[in-house]
């Protein structure tokens, strides 16, 4: 495994319920659970934050690899969406869908194929999470 090229860091507080507020890099974020899992729904679930990642990730894979073939680009949209079911007891991702719908002149369409075939090997987000990435824990505990 090699050094790291950089670091993606978020920092998270808790309010109350299910409700924490986060902040990555100068951006923040009020994040809640679905109602189905008691939280309010009056912010982003961890769940909906992994969809538009695996979305996004690919999303700007397709237009770094079209960029690099220098194919000149329309339009693209993705829809990304996550399926939970339960296993052993648990609540699981069972399986995320993407669907990127990408617009071209129809002259550079055809160019577009090799991209098609390779971009997803661009895509840190999605080639990680399929992979499976080890998640170490600490927990450190404060007496108040």
């Amino acid at each position: 495994m090699g050094e790291p090229v950089f670091v993606a860091e978020a920092e998270l507080k808790w309010r109350e319920n299910f409700k924490f507020n986060a902040k990555v890099n100068e951006f923040f974020i009020e994040m809640d659970e679905p109602t189905e899992i008691g939280g309010e729904a009056s912010g982003l679930s961890p769940l909906d934050l992994l969809a538009a990642s695996v979305g996004g990730c690919l999303s700007a894979s397709l237009v770094f690899c079209l960029k690099k073939a220098r194919i000149p680009i329309r339009g693209i949209s993705a829809k990304s969406r996550a399926t939970v079911t339960r296993e052993d007891g648990y609540l699981r991702v069972k399986n995320i869908d993407v669907e990127l719908n990408v617009e071209f002149d129809e002259e550079t369409a055809k160019k577009a194929e090799q991209c098609f075939s390779i971009f997803r090997r661009y895509c840190i987000v999605t080639e990680s999470v399929i992979k499976g990435i080890p998640v170490n824990l600490e927990i450190k505990t404060q007496k108040k």
